[in-house]
């Protein structure tokens, strides 16, 4: 789907907060290089989701950050995390370039720095309220991703390492740990699934199927939380 037929959709996505509607969303695929194109899809795509009304008035504060993003920052994105956390909807914005990231976040702290990564993550909203989050998409054997939460001072709170469950491919399990690497808690449980499993806006997993968006959902199972993972 190209970026001009993608915008004439807004008024399908608009009449559909009205609507009701049954779609399915896939896992991710493996998508091909970025064309000038492909770069513009992902957020033009995510503008269309938020437009028209909201009962969650956190999200006129997702727009305004994406908002605040250059052009260049935009074309940049290779995926848009949103999170649902105890009534509140926040984005992460995803990279593959650290300099990108760096624009974004103004720094790019030693822990995540030394990570060995693919895309780069950090949670727009996070970094208004000076308390960061970033994740790194890593290589490193039986890890899927590190999380790192950062304090108003900058230095690290607490890390996260994020696991497949090697007995069922639809878990993750989430090990947190603090600064001087003690394990905080082992084993944490987000599943893997459709639509059911989000939260928080009912009309973001139905904009993003309309929109040709391929969608993971994961949820925490022992916190109001869940994820709608939308790569470019």
């Amino acid at each position: 789907m190209n970026v001009e037929i993608l915008c004439q959709l807004d008024q399908r996505l608009l009449a559909l907060d009205h609507g009701h509607g049954n779609f399915c969303l896939e896992y991710r695929t493996v998508i091909p290089a970025r064309s000038s194109r492909h770069s513009l899809l992902l957020p033009c795509s995510i503008m269309l989701l938020l437009r028209g009304k909201s009962t969650y008035p956190s999200c006129s504060d997702v727009r305004t950050h994406l908002y605040a993003l250059t052009n260049r920052q935009r074309a940049e994105l290779v995926e848009v995390v949103f999170c649902y956390r105890l009534g509140v909807l926040s984005i992460t914005a995803v990279f593959n370039e650290a300099d990108v990231l760096y624009e974004v976040a103004g720094q790019i702290p030693d822990e995540v720095d030394r990570a060995k990564k693919r895309c780069l993550g950090v949670d727009l909203e996070s970094l208004i309220a000076r308390q960061p989050r970033f994740y790194v998409e890593t290589d490193a054997p039986g890890t899927v991703l590190l999380g790192f939460i950062y304090g108003a001072m900058g230095s690290l709170v607490e890390w996260k390492r994020y696991r497949r469950d090697p007995n069922d491919q639809h878990l993750i399990l989430i090990d947190r740990y603090d600064t001087e690497d003690r394990v905080i808690s082992v084993g944490e449980v987000e599943r893997a699934g459709g639509p059911e499993l989000w939260k928080g806006p009912r009309s973001l997993p139905q904009k993003a199927a309309i929109a040709g968006l391929h969608a993971i959902v994961l949820a925490k199972e022992a916190k109001d939380q869940s994820y709608l993972m939308l790569p470019a």
